[in-house]
Parts: structure tokens; C-alpha cells; sequence
């Protein structure tokens, strides 16, 4: 299992390297949208802590998630967040010294960056809300979301069960088909779904010749083995050469790479990951050199999902999960997190790898605030009465009456 460790510690890598590490990186045009580093370098810290906390919670399973649309779902529900609440979710992004304001601009420049075209890879990145009626979101919070992350808004009844498989079909539609759901259900009480949905295609700048390719043992953390299909390839890479691991960048088109990491003994994931960070990527990041060299890598197939709420609140997210969660700025409820949930794919060949990742935030009712149905009413009507016929889609009225004697002719 160590290789497929290191092959998913790789793209862990691959997907914070979709986020560029410096403005130096971007295609030389003047127009192309250029990114804080120092905004950039948060991001990439976030991902390195999330996955190092997942990772611990079982050391011998595959992790494999997208922290730049965890990163990104959360930021949006971050823009609706106050007081408290908004300090614990820029502490969890490693943003304290951001404001929202400048986390949607970055944000924006960075969604505007990431999918420029490039002729070897797609990379589609959307956004959505998904509205219980009658549910209301403040004004300010629904442009926000619209114009710095061009996120769609649908308003739909969380009690009719078709809206469940229409938020999975958005889903399926935004991965290509490669996550078909994220979501059993919805509750009555769950008044907003936040959603973020990655996809990657690369094609490999110099791909894998399939004739080489045959079954190799791939062995486990515990010294058990496998059978798996391993690429050969020779080449000129980036690569750097660690007294504790070896290191390569495998390119896609012009900007994209995969970066694997395999540590020397085959039981050494588990500590490359503790030293994990952003001071040491930096500084193997600057090691990386060309160098010619073989490649074997296996050619598999991957799906993970997680719920994330725990190692949010290992970072320092807990009150938003919590009754004392503010987000006044999303809306007049009372309202906080319920569920932070993760689902991810990964398919690697001789043509290069597909990826696809979505994150969905659930917004829900805090108990005794919102949820508690009123008490019924009693209304006689046994006096005078006004009463109107209104077609509530253009809100016209079409009759109107005062009713002093409802049983006259």
C-alpha cells in the first residue's frame, strides 16, 4: 500500500499546485489575474493540516481531497459569517490577516486564474447555493457569492425529495459524471447548501507508452502485497533527490503537474507526512531540478468521501457548528454549520488523470431558534372581512373585496 500512499499524498499535492505558487507562474500576459503569494501559501497550509489531521485519524487509509474546493466552499460560507464566527473559519483557512473582502478578491482572481485555457488540461471550477424555501439569505451575502465566485442561486423545497436528486444532478453534471452524488438528503430543517465542484482533466505532457505497462507487487504499510498495473516511463523530469524521500514533478500542458512524493522505506509515509508543511514545500519545491530518469507508477482508480466537521473543529472552527455560531451577514436567522461533507475521484493512466472533487457546506436551523413550529391558531371569521384573488408569480392582484355580508345575494 506505501506506493499508493505516496501516489495520494502526490495529488494532494496536485491539488493545492492548482492553486499557483506565485504570480512568476502565471503565462506572461498582462492580463492574466494575479494572486496574493502570501494568500496563496495560507491556502496551501490549510490544505497541508487538513490532510495531515485526516490522515492521522487512520494511518493505513487512502485520504484523497481537493483543499482548494474545501478552501473555497468555506470561504464563501466565511462571507456571511460575523463577529466570532468569522475568526474562527479565517483561523481554520490560515487567513487571519485577511479580511472578507480581500479573501472574495483573491478568491476571484484565483477562480479567474485556474481556468485559463490550456490546450493539455480542463479545469472547471463552479459554484452554487441551493435555498430552502422560504428561507431568506441577506442581499449582500447572495452577490458576494455571485460576483466573486460566480455561484448559482436555487431556490427549491427541501421536504420535496426531488430537490435532493436535483442538487445531485448539478453535481454530476459540474464533476462530468465522475461523482454522481453527495447528498442522501435534505432536511426541513436544513435551510442552505453550499456547494463547490472541481474538474480536472490533464493530459500527461509526455504520456505513457501502455505497451510498457505490467503487474507489479505494490506493497502495504504492515509488508503485505498487491498486484497492481505499473507505467514505465523514461524522460527528463523536475526531481529532487532527499536523503529521506525522492521527489518528481510529472507535467501537464504548459502550468499543471503532479508532484509524487515517496519516501525511502516503505513504511515512511506516515512520518513524511508530520513533516508536512509550508516552510518545508517551499524548500523542496526550490530543490526540484531536471534530471533524466525512470518512472514506474501504478495505474489505478480511486473514490473517497469524508465528513469534515471534526477536523474543522480540530482547527479552530467549532463555534461555527455550534449555537453561538453568527452569521448575521448570511441572514436574520439563527442559523450555523451541520455538516461539512467531501467527495473526491481519481483515475490515473497511460493518458494522463482525471480528477473531480465537490464539497458541500450544510447551513441548518439552530434548535429552539427557527425550527420550533409556532403554535396553531384559531381565526373565526364571523365579522366584515377584506379578502383579494393575487396571482403571486408577478404578485398582480385580479379581484379585491370588502365583505360586510358574506351571505347576501
Amino acid at each position: 500500500m506505501k506506493t499508493i500512499h505516496a501516489t495520494l499524498t502526490a495529488f494532494f499535492i496536485l491539488s493545492l499546485n492548482l492553486l499557483p505558487q506565485s504570480s512568476a507562474s502565471f503565462p506572461k500576459d498582462s492580463d492574466t489575474p494575479k494572486v496574493n503569494i502570501n494568500y496563496i501559501s495560507s491556502a496551501n497550509e490549510f490544505g497541508f493540516r487538513l490532510l495531515k489531521t485526516l490522515a492521522s485519524h487512520d494511518p493505513a487509509k487512502n485520504v484523497f481531497i481537493s483543499p482548494a474546493s474545501i478552501f473555497i466552499a468555506l470561504s464563501m460560507t466565511g462571507d456571511g459569517a460575523a463577529t466570532g464566527t468569522e475568526e474562527s473559519i479565517r483561523t481554520a483557512l490560515q487567513l487571519k490577516e485577511f479580511n472578507t473582502n480581500e479573501i472574495n478578491e483573491s478568491n476571484a482572481q484565483l477562480l479567474k486564474s485556474l481556468t485559463l485555457p490550456d490546450s493539455s488540461v480542463e479545469l472547471s471550477i463552479a459554484n452554487s447555493l441551493w435555498l430552502n424555501r422560504p428561507f431568506i439569505l441577506r442581499p449582500e451575502f447572495t452577490y458576494d457569492c455571485r460576483q466573486y465566485y460566480s455561484a448559482e442561486t436555487y431556490e427549491k423545497d427541501f421536504s420535496d425529495a426531488n430537490t435532493t436528486n436535483e442538487l445531485n444532478k448539478w453535481v454530476k453534471d459540474k464533476t462530468h459524471g465522475k461523482i454522481e452524488k453527495i447528498l442522501d438528503h435534505l432536511f426541513q430543517t436544513d435551510v442552505l447548501v453550499i456547494l463547490d465542484a472541481i474538474y480536472f482533466y490533464g493530459k500527461w505532457t509526455f504520456p505513457f507508452d501502455s505497451s510498457r505497462t505490467e503487474k507489479k507487487p505494490f506493497f502495504a504499510l504492515d509488508g503485505s502485497e498487491k498486484q497492481y498495473p505499473r507505467m514505465y516511463q523514461f524522460k527528463t523530469f523536475d526531481y529532487y533527490d532527499h536523503s529521506e524521500f525522492q521527489a518528481v514533478s510529472i507535467p501537464y500542458g504548459k502550468r499543471y503537474s503532479m508532484y509524487v512524493f515517496l519516501p525511502r522505506e516503505r513504511s515512511g509515509l506516515p512520518r513524511f507526512l508530520r513533516e508536512l508543511d509550508k516552510m518545508n514545500w517551499d524548500r523542496w519545491m526550490s530543490r526540484l531540478s531536471p534530471r533524466e530518469g525512470t518512472i514506474g507508477m501504478p495505474r489505478f482508480k480511486i473514490e473517497y468521501f469524508a465528513s469534515l466537521v471534526d477536523v474543522l473543529k480540530s482547527l479552530g472552527m467549532g463555534i461555527a457548528f455550534s449555537a453561538e455560531a453568527d452569521f448575521s451577514r448570511m441572514t436574520q436567522s439563527s442559523v450555523c454549520i451541520s455538516d461539512v461533507v467531501h467527495k473526491t475521484y481519481l483515475e490515473v493512466n497511460e493518458q494522463g488523470t482525471k480528477a473531480a472533487a465537490v464539497t458541500a457546506i450544510k447551513i441548518s436551523a439552530i434548535s429552539g431558534a427557527v425550527t420550533n413550529p409556532p403554535k396553531p391558531f384559531e381565526m373565526i371569521i364571523d365579522h366584515p372581512f377584506f379578502c383579494v384573488i393575487r396571482d403571486n408569480t408577478t404578485g398582480l392582484v385580479l379581484f379585491a373585496g370588502a365583505i360586510f355580508d358574506p351571505t347576501s345575494d
